[in-house]
């Protein structure tokens, strides 16, 4: 069974300052609070407007239990990213 996803189309403004207000109900599918960065990407005459944490969050979890835990960690989530992308990429045969 497939799912179908309905299409949310709403207008908005450009301001003279060039800002677009993005419509709440928009930015809660998105998962994205105010303040939060945006990935914007121009495709085919198309602006493209996603959440950047959802491409890390689904790296993260295909690197799933690559990182070996330490105990008290002080890597950030990116280093630790980082470390798990080099320890996939000396274990691979070439």
């Amino acid at each position: 069974m497939s799912v179908i996803q309905a299409i949310k189309v709403k207008t908005s403004k450009i301001s003279s300052k060039r800002q677009v207000t993005l419509p709440k109900s928009f930015l809660d599918q998105l998962l994205l609070d105010p303040g939060e960065s945006i990935k914007i990407v121009i495709n085919n005459g198309k602006i493209e407007i996603s959440n950047p944490k959802q491409a890390l969050k689904l790296k993260l979890q295909k690197l799933a239990g690559s990182v070996k835990p330490k105990t008290k960690s002080r890597l950030s989530l990116e280093d630790q990213l980082q470390e798990a992308i080099d320890s996939n990429y000396r274990n691979k045969a070439f």
